[in-house]
């Protein structure tokens, strides 16, 4: 390869040295100067010039061709030398391995001799050997002969042998057949008490293993008894995906083993089980009982209502025994009713609550007093009178002759055919539409003879038909009496033209009045609010601030509690603000707690904290404790008229001689309601020595009597008799609807994804004792029912259904209020139009003696109002048209009149009537963490 890579280089060397030989040639033809031209012929002008050009370039290009071959050359020859190089390398290597071969066959047959004079030596010893093997074989044969003797003499001794042998043998083999035919019998003896033995062993085994183990499920499905202890886990606060779990520590902690489990999904249908046995308990139970009084609160939550429902009526004594009596088997209980989700608050959605919640009688209600509850009242009680009529009418369809209703039958009947527009439509209309038309005829008939039977009854009669009673919670009275005497409070200090408390003026408001003129100064101390119930709701702000990283974490339960607190540690909590400021970086309150401060040394403030602890320790702890005190479950709040009304007789004599709860021999058996000592007799002290002298409590004794109305004479409660009462039996407060609703709230804060129907499902079964209802009631039937009816409510879909027609309701209430602000824009501009084209009275007395009509007068009043006159009167004052003259004429003198100067910002801050800024810095109202807030 080495010798065809240098006949290549040097066939290209010598081709290169062609190349360059016959360039060299051409250039040297080229350069040699052509003949001179004739003298009769022209030369063209400048030809030498061009042919000196031509050739120079020539050269060039020459020269640059002849370098580029001369470095081929070298690179040629370069390459040649290498490979001679390479091949003479080649060469060494080649005669290397020829003498590396030649050594390695001389190696070879030198190890050829050797191994022949190893074989020869090895042949020549096994030779050897061979031959004394033979001669040993020889010398043996010998002995074999002589041993052959010898064992024939031993073998006819050993035959000899044997046959004594054998009857010996025959001997023992009797004997030993005997042997075994008694062990058998021992064995068959034997095996039969190990198998008495491991019988009774297993016996025991299986007993001890079935006493150590539960089984929730019988072929396959969860046993009414685990079910019932599923929901009383649930009703104890267990949540649902945690039941299967506290089964198993239960009963490992009882030495059992839980054979078989029950996942979440099986928990939350027999927790629904249990809210369907409730209600079937309720209308059993309504069946049983008279009469019945209902309790209904409500509360919002992420703007959704809910609605919490009780009833109190007699019920079966499901402990007492089989053979009671009737009256004496019966006990008064409340019952829960559950918590559900209304898309309002109005009156008539309440109704269609308590509709879809149970379609019979009631004889009570007990609400709170708002308007909406007293409304709600009214129409309940209209829908009552609708359900006795139609129950009557009912009755006496079943008992009466068809001849004695057959004309109001027949006009139903009728009705109810011109309404579909006659027989042929009424023959052609769906089957269910039929179905619905009827059964509205039908209860139009029975309401129609149910009237006619009530209006045929003795006085007495219709006057227990139509019992249904409304009662207010006491808690709200009492709660509302508390507002009504701080509203009497603030009225006072401007009655009397006194200095009232100092305004509590939040950190936005503050800046506002510091930096606006003295009018926006006056409105916002207008709308501040000041007194003893604002620095108490301040106080719970920064005590127990509602996000627990900040506030001081004190717990205050009312307004009352609040000030009696306040009154009497009052140095102390002075005190602690100012420890409060130290102990921050900036050493510096804030804004809320500036105003606590400044408020705990304003006199008419301490003094309105004094009135509320004095009526806190002789009206309203007093009243409470009689309302709350230990017999409250089988207190009557319809048998609580008097002493109701001794609250408005305790307070008329408080008021008309004060020193009986205030001056110095005062004591709680002359100021206190019920004459029991004072519920905190420090607060009383403390009280005595700041508040010499306090405001009349005719706030608080307006209030009682609008709150205690119901109690009047000739009302509903006073003119029922006993009997009728303990039939509305109904409870002093309405604690337990408010309860219900408080749990709700914390069940849904720690588990957010419980609803409603769940969450009833668990309290009713619970607080209803359904579990002794079904063991008193139930047959494996109804139980086999309960199940089925509880999975067709679990794919029912209900709390979708809820989300919907609040959804619903949503967008309702906003295309509502869409299109009236379009119907109001409608109307404005319409009444715009009327006011740009209106010609004015510019003319006070042309006004005067020549006055227009009423309407032009109206659009011109409204013309000035819609100017910026702020004094124009209402339309509703201004009811004569002499009225409306001399307004309006006041309106066009005030728009004639200058305007007053328009004041600059130095000229505001450099007015005197702005309120001097305290030196003290005021920082943000919990503006910053109060990790970087406080350090010690």
């Amino acid at each position: 390869m080495s010798r065809k890579k240098t006949r290549s280089l040097a066939q290209i060397a010598h081709s290169t040295w062609s190349i360059v030989k016959a360039r060299a040639m051409r250039w040297k033809r080229e350069s040699t100067p052509p003949p001179p031209p004739s003298s009769d012929v022209p030369s063209a002008p400048n030809a030498s010039s061009l042919r000196h050009s031509i050739a120079k370039y020539s050269r060039k290009e020459d020269a640059r061709v002849i370098h580029n071959l001369r470095r081929q050359v070298t690179r040629a020859k370069l390459s040649c030398a290498s490979a001679r190089v390479e091949a003479s390398l080649a060469k060494q290597q080649a005669a290397k391995a020829l003498r590396t071969a030649s050594t390695a066959s001389m190696a070879l047959s030198k190890a050829y001799e050797e191994m022949d004079k190893k074989i020869n030596r090895v042949t020549g010893r096994l030779h050897k050997e061979i031959a004394e093997l033979q001669a040993e074989q020889a010398s043996r044969s010998e002995e074999i002969v002589q041993l052959r003797a010898e064992m024939t003499d031993e073998i006819h001794k050993l035959r000899l042998e044997l046959k004594k042998l054998r009857r010996s043998l025959c001997a023992v083999t009797k004997r030993v057949e005997k042997i075994q035919t008694q062990k058998l019998a021992m064995k068959r003896k034997i095996n039969v008490l190990c198998m008495g033995n491991d019988h009774a062993l297993v016996q025991q085994q299986k007993a001890v293993a079935k006493a150590g183990r539960h089984r929730l499920k019988t072929k396959g499905v969860v046993n009414p008894r685990s079910r019932d202890m599923i929901r009383r886990l649930l009703g104890s606060g267990t949540s649902m995906a945690r039941v299967n779990e506290t089964v198993d520590i239960v009963l490992d902690g009882m030495g059992q083993k839980k054979m078989d489990s029950i996942d979440r999904r099986s928990v939350s249908r027999i927790n629904r089980e249990g809210g369907v046995a409730a209600k079937i308990q309720i209308v059993y139970e309504l069946n049983k009982a008279k009469a019945c009084s209902i309790s209904s609160d409500a509360t919002t939550h992420k703007h959704i209502n809910y609605k919490s429902k009780h009833m109190m009526l007699n019920v079966p004594d499901y402990n007492a025994p089989p053979d009671a009596p009737v009256p004496e088997n019966t006990v008064l209980t409340q019952r829960f009713l559950g918590i559900n989700t209304a898309v309002n608050h109005t009156s008539e959605t309440q109704l269609e609550g308590w509709k879809d919640a149970i379609e019979t009688m009631f004889a009570g209600m007990n609400t709170n007093h708002a308007e909406d509850q007293k409304k709600l009242f009214r129409i309940f009680e209209n829908w009552k009178e609708r359900c006795e009529q139609e129950l009557l009418g009912e009755e006496t369809l079943r008992l009466s002759e068809l001849g004695d209703i057959h004309p109001i039958l027949w006009e139903e009947i009728t009705h109810v055919m011109n309404e579909a527009g006659g027989q042929e439509v009424w023959d052609a209309l769906p089957l269910d539409q039929k179905e619905r038309r009827q059964e509205e005829a039908h209860q139009r008939a029975c309401a129609r003879i149910g009237k006619e039977r009530i209006d045929a009854m003795t006085p007495e009669q219709r006057r227990y038909i139509a019992l249904f009673i409304w009662g207010g919670c006491c808690m709200h009275k009492e709660m509302n009496s508390i507002k009504g005497g701080a509203a009497a409070m603030a009225a006072y200090w401007k009655e009397r033209g006194l200095q009232g408390p100092m305004k509590l003026v939040n950190k936005d408001n503050r800046a506002a009045a510091e930096g606006g003129d003295a009018a926006q100064k006056e409105r916002v101390m207008e709308a501040a609010q000041g007194g003893a119930i604002k620095l108490a709701s301040l106080a719970g702000s920064v005590f127990a601030h509602k996000d627990k990283k900040k506030g001081q974490q004190d717990t205050l339960q009312s307004y009352c509690d609040a000030t009696v607190e306040l009154i009497t540690c009052l140095k102390f909590y002075r005190e602690f603000l100012k420890l409060v400021r130290d102990l921050k970086d900036k050493r510096a309150f804030t804004n809320m707690e500036k105003n606590i401060y400044n408020a705990l040394f304003n006199i008419p403030t301490l003094t309105e904290l004094c009135v509320l602890v004095l009526y806190s320790q002789t009206i309203s702890c007093p009243a409470m404790r009689t309302v709350h005190g230990p017999n409250q479950a089988r207190t009557n709040l319809l048998e609580l008229g008097p002493e109701l009304m001794g609250v408005i007789a305790h307070i008329d004599k408080l008021n008309a001689s004060i020193g009986l709860a205030l001056g110095p021999e005062a004591t709680y058996e002359t100021g206190v309601l019920d004459g029991k000592p004072w519920e905190r007799p420090n607060a009383f002290y403390a009280v005595q020595a700041l508040a010499p002298t306090l405001p009349h409590l005719e706030g608080a004794r307006a209030t009682w009597v609008r709150f205690t109305s119901e109690f009047e004479q000739g009302r509903r409660i006073n003119s029922a008799s006993a009997s009728e009462r303990h039939l509305a039996f109904m409870k002093p407060t309405n604690d337990d609807n408010e309860g219900a609703l408080a749990a709700f709230k914390q069940g849904i804060y720690h588990t957010p994804r419980l609803t409603t129907q769940q969450f009833s499902a668990t309290k009713m079964y619970r607080q209803n004792n359904t579990y002794s209802f079904m063991k008193h009631c139930f047959e494996p039937e109804d139980h086999q029912s309960v199940m089925q009816q509880a999975r067709v409510l679990d794919g029912s879909g209900i709390a979708e259904a809820e989300r919907a027609a609040q959804a619903k309701y949503y967008a309702e209430v906003q295309a509502k209020k869409q299109q009236d602000d379009a119907d109001r824009q409608a109307k404005a501009d319409t009444m715009n139009q009327k006011l740009d084209g209106l010609v004015l009275h510019r003319n006070v007395p042309d006004l005067i003696v020549h006055p227009p009509t009423c309407a032009i007068l109206n659009l011109e009043l409204d013309w000035h109002r819609r100017n910026g006159d702020k004094k124009v009167p209402m339309k509703k004052n201004l009811k004569r048209k002499a009225n409306k003259v001399y307004a309006l004429a006041a309106a066009v003198e005030r728009y004639h009149s200058p305007k007053p100067p328009q004041h600059s910002l130095e000229d505001i801050a450099s007015s005197a009537a702005l309120p001097e800024v305290s030196a003290d810095p005021i920082d943000d109202d919990f503006s910053e963490s109060e990790d970087e807030d406080y350090c010690c």
